[in-house]
């Protein structure tokens, strides 16, 4: 299993970033992320903007697990 310091990737609902609410919010997490040059996505298609609970798991480099 990966740990999180070994991780390479943050996602995030695109909710977050189409939804003017969380504007301020998607502003300031970008700002950080592309200031620490840590790489980001976004998945389409989610209903909340929470991902904790249906995000998959990176085990190793180059395999997921998803525990749906």
């Amino acid at each position: 299993m990966i740990i999180d310091k070994e991780t390479n990737k943050v996602y995030f609902s695109e909710l977050l970033k189409n939804n003017s609410v969380y504007e301020e919010s998607y502003n300031g997490i970008i700002r950080i992320l592309d200031k620490h040059k840590i790489n980001y996505d976004f998945l389409k298609g989610t209903k909340d903007i929470w991902a904790r609970d249906y995000m998959p798991i990176q085990k190793e480099v180059g395999s997921v697990n998803n525990f749906v």
